[in-house]
């Protein structure tokens, strides 16, 4: 999930692009950005945004969340998050980030 207040267009508020799933196995790396959405960012991260949330699941049902609640659904998703949407099977709570001027950035996921 990221700030852009474009996706709302017209619309007063604090919008956000969310995107999910990205399925990984143990040491495997996903690249985020760019995608479909930016296809020109390169590896500057920091062009589209210094700001950037994440929520992670495990099989085993291990979790890396925050404190920013948002419906999310099984299927993959791709949403422009400025309203309240219900379309959505359970809550996750997103972790908030700053990659700051960074070309890129990396997240590693470790259990605890």
């Amino acid at each position: 999930m990221w700030y852009d207040p474009g996706c709302g267009e017209g619309l007063a508020g604090n919008c956000w692009q969310r995107v999910g799933w990205f399925p990984l196995w143990p040491g495997e790396s996903k690249q985020v950005l760019p995608n479909a959405l930016f296809p020109d960012v390169g590896d500057d991260l920091s062009d589209v945004n210094s700001y950037y949330c994440f929520y992670a699941m495990a099989d085993d049902g291990a979790k890396w969340y925050g404190p920013y609640p948002r419906g999310v659904t099984y299927q993959v998703f791709h949403r422009c998050d400025c309203l309240h949407y219900t379309l959505s099977d359970f809550v996750a709570g997103f972790r908030l980030f700053d990659v700051d001027d960074y070309d890129d950035y990396t997240i590693t996921l470790v259990p605890r």
